[in-house]
């Protein structure tokens, strides 16, 4: 048998331990994510990849030396040179790749959003797990307590022949098996709060206890996926830069500029001179149209691809939010019709126990129906709580 006295030390210790509101776990998830930080990091490299995509290449310096040590007739006929040349982009290549790298930063962003809404669902529901758990660790201490209460009242009935040794033994079995189950809601309730601690990235100790209006749901109206969905965006975003890489691909037809400056050294006559040079490729092979062609091939994979996110959201959604509803209606059930019924039961049978025209049966029948009720009640509000943290991911 569990001793009541370590479930009482247990229970009083997180009763003074602080409060936690959804908000605040709701914050400390996203200060603490190292999910979130990655996507931030990225976002930031691509941010940075903004400013360099225009940056021209560095310039090269070139020095060549010819006829060093004199020709056959010990002549010195040395030549030195040195010349620094450029390479211009030509036809708006650098803003091409801007573009390419705005698009990408764009994308970043979003994806950075898409962690921070999944992030959300994953600590709301977490946090109604822990709500529910308490609210069931109420459940059993009440019901132990209604339990320690039947099997002191058998005894004494016995001990007075009120009550054969069948009720007193039956009494004793009842409390052994309410005992177990709060020690598995105790597991339970653990659980959850080790769950919504590593969401936070804090210790269990760090966590409180759960604050909040567990049986308040909200009410629903028709919902359709916006287009301005994170998941949509990011994968609008990747489109343009696949259709903004075909741009740069097409634009290599066009060759870059290269021109050079310098001096020359002649060691015979002691001459030194100004030296310029120009080069430009000569497009004989041009790929760019093929890449371009091949590279808007993916544009258009990508835009099927968002177009059957969009589809794929809207089915989630959907099924969601009937997920809810339904979940919803069981919980209003329970609540309103069921629950009131069964405290009705229960206080009728204690009523008509005490009066003797009960059984002990009965009497436990319907403390153990109650107690199943409330139960029942909160794995519906739970059920529907959970939809309703998924549902944030949509909105």
């Amino acid at each position: 048998m569990i001793k009541k006295t370590i479930w009482t030390a247990l229970l009083g210790l997180s009763l003074t331990t602080q409060a936690l509101t959804l908000d605040e776990a709701l914050a400390k998830a996203l200060e603490q994510s190292p999910a979130l930080r990655a996507a931030r990091a990225e976002a930031q490299a691509a941010n940075e990849g903004v400013g360099l995509s225009t940056l021209w290449q560095n310039p090269e310096l070139e020095v060549e030396a010819e006829g060093l040590g004199g020709d056959n007739n010990g002549t010195d006929v040395a030549e030195y040179s040195a010349m620094i040349s450029q390479k211009f982009p030509m036809f708006g290549k650098s803003g091409k790749r801007r573009a390419v790298a705005q698009k990408v930063f764009e994308a970043s962003e979003y994806a950075v959003l898409e962690a921070q809404l999944e992030l959300a669902v994953q600590v709301r529901a977490a946090f109604a797990e822990a709500l529910a758990q308490q609210e069931i660790a109420v459940i059993r201490d009440q019901q132990e307590k209604l339990a320690r209460e039947f099997f002191e009242v058998a005894e004494k009935r016995h001990e007075e022949g009120g009550a054969s040794e069948l009720e007193v033994v039956q009494a004793e079995l009842t409390l052994e098996e309410v005992l177990m189950e709060k020690q598995c809601c105790f597991g339970d309730l653990d659980a959850a709060k080790k769950l919504l601690a590593s969401l936070m990235g804090v210790s269990v100790d760090e966590v409180g206890v759960p604050e909040g209006n567990f049986y308040d749901l909200e009410g629903l109206e028709d919902v359709q996926i916006d287009d301005a969905h994170p998941t949509l965006q990011r994968l609008r975003a990747q489109e343009e830069m696949t259709r903004a890489e075909a741009t740069v691909a097409r634009s290599r037809a066009v060759p870059d500029f290269s021109i050079g400056a310098g001096v020359k050294y002649e060691a015979a006559d002691e001459a030194q001179s100004f030296v310029v040079a120009a080069s430009i490729p000569l497009p004989f092979w041009n790929r760019g149209g093929a890449e371009g062609a091949a590279v808007l091939l993916r544009a258009d994979a990508v835009s099927a691809y968002r177009e059957q996110a969009q589809r794929d959201l809207q089915q989630q959604l959907d099924r969601t939010v009937q997920a809810y509803r339904s979940a919803g209606a069981e919980a209003v059930q329970y609540r309103t019709r069921i629950l009131p019924k069964a405290e009705q039961a229960y206080a009728l049978s204690r009523k008509g126990y005490d009066a003797g025209r009960y059984s002990w049966m009965e009497l436990l029948s319907a403390q153990q129906n109650l107690a199943g009720t409330r139960i029942r009640t909160v794995e519906a509000v739970l059920a529907a709580r959970k939809a309703l943290a998924e549902l944030s991911k949509f909105q």
